[in-house]
């Protein structure tokens, strides 16, 4: 039974189960059935602890696959498999030592390092996938009442990430400083978050249906909020571009267009207005 699933631009989606294993699928055309390419077994305490999440690291060198749980304290590489789909051998394992477990993790377009969210800590980690070392640790910001919910990459240099007490960082990896910080105009746990590399940071919170739009060159306000439907839920995970904002909701997906003729079309405003 599926518990998370990442779909990627080039059409390969990556799904964590309930019973410890991982799947890579891809999907050829939207309408057909996905391909399953890449199956992994008890990933973590043999199988004894879900998958919490996974990256597909694939360069014209190598591919490899990593996953990590929040309830574990390791992240594991495994090869890919050309003669068939079951992977049963990692080729790396690299402990966690400052948190309670690995929430969220997203690679950088380059493919050279990896952004690590964990339970009970305020703060990322900084993987070398090359040479499977730590660039950056958090050994000071380790608390049990925090954590990481979803991490990013706002360009190649810069971490983007939310964390349960409802704040915003950036981060630049080359100094570990950060340079954006601003909370939730609600106070609300964030779940998620995108960026369009550029100005534009979207992230979803964890009541109301609720996303709010941020600037990265002002970190005094938001931009706008945006209510995604009538019913109350989490936004587990989004997507937006200048057309559209698609957002993951309790039993459905809402869709919110922005490329509206407002002249034809009245405004309707669900901010007060939310169902039981």
């Amino acid at each position: 039974m599926m518990c998370a699933l990442t779909i990627y631009q080039d059409l390969l989606s990556e799904t964590t189960l309930w019973d410890g294993s991982t799947a890579v699928y891809k999907i050829p055309y939207y309408k057909q059935k996905p391909l399953l390419l890449h199956h992994i077994q008890d990933c973590h305490e043999n199988g004894q602890v879900e998958v919490s999440a996974v990256e597909l690291i694939e360069t014209s060198d190598f591919c490899y696959i990593v996953t990590a749980s929040n309830n574990s304290q390791n992240i594991i590489f495994w090869q890919s498999n050309e003669n068939g789909y079951n992977i049963t051998d990692s080729i790396m394992d690299i402990p966690i030592h400052n948190g309670e477990g690995v929430r969220c993790m997203a690679v950088n377009n380059v493919m050279d390092k990896l952004a690590i969210g964990l339970d009970g800590n305020s703060k990322p980690l900084l993987l070398d996938i090359h040479i499977g070392k730590y660039l950056m640790t958090a050994d000071s910001t380790r608390n049990s009442k925090q954590a990481i919910r979803d991490i990013g990459w706002h360009n190649n240099n810069t971490i983007m990430y939310v964390t349960h007490s409802g704040m915003l960082h950036l981060m630049d990896t080359r100094t570990n400083d950060f340079v954006f910080n601003v909370k939730d105009p609600f106070l609300s746990t964030l779940y998620c978050i995108k960026s369009d590399n550029k100005n534009a940071i979207v992230v979803g919170s964890s009541e109301y249906s609720r996303c709010v739009l941020f600037d990265a060159r002002n970190c005094t306000k938001h931009v706008q909020i945006y209510f995604t439907q009538t019913r109350p839920s989490p936004v587990y995970c989004l997507d937006f571009d200048s057309t559209r904002l698609l957002t993951a909701v309790d039993r459905g997906i809402s869709a919110l267009n922005f490329n509206i003729n407002t002249f034809n079309v009245q405004a309707r405003d669900y901010s007060h207005v939310f169902q039981s």
